[in-house]
Formats: structure tokens, sequence, C-alpha cells
């Protein structure tokens, strides 16, 4: 299970670095999204978070952008496809898309 959201701006949207830059700018704020699950050997307790080592915030953060003209029904597809894929339980278990158009 996870939980998901849209959010959808008016304006022209920030590029890609600039977004990457606003969210670690905050990522201090929130130190469990660089943790990922740790799992004990033989499964003798419950998962523990621990510190990514090697976290890397541009996987965490994509970037893709809808074809022309850009309607509510192409974004509601990919929004679909995005959300029915399983997050990568060996990383901090977050992702932040940006789509443009």
């Amino acid at each position: 299970m996870h939980v998901g959201a849209v959010m959808i701006f008016e304006g022209p949207p920030p590029g890609y670095d600039e977004f990457v830059e606003q969210v670690e700018s905050r990522m201090h704020l929130v130190p469990r999204y660089r943790q990922k699950l740790a799992f004990p050997p033989l499964e003798t307790g419950r998962p523990l978070w621990v510190d990514d080592p090697n976290f890397n915030l541009e996987y965490h953060v994509r970037h893709t952008a809808l074809p022309r003209p850009g309607s509510m029904d192409q974004l509601e597809r990919l929004v679909g496809r995005i959300f029915s894929q399983r997050l990568d339980r060996s990383k901090p278990l977050w992702e932040t898309w940006l789509v443009q158009g």
C-alpha cells in the first residue's frame, strides 16, 4: 500500500535542477526521507529504519512531460501508471514527480 497525490499549479514550471535544489534544501526537515528499511537476519524481528549510505536524491525526484496537448486524460493515465508501480524497497520509500505539460 502507498499514498499518492497530484497537485496542479498554474504558471511556468521550475526546471528540474531548480526543483531538485528546492527539495534538497528541505531534506533536513524530514530525516526519514534519507532512510530505508533494514531487515534483521533470518527475519528475527521487525524491519528497522536506517540511514541509506547510498542515498541519491535524483533517483527519488523524477521528471517527465506529457505529450501535447497535455490533457487531463493524459495526466490521469500517467498518474495511474506511476501509482501502480511498487517502490524499490532497497531504497527510501518515496518518489516525487515533476510533470510538465
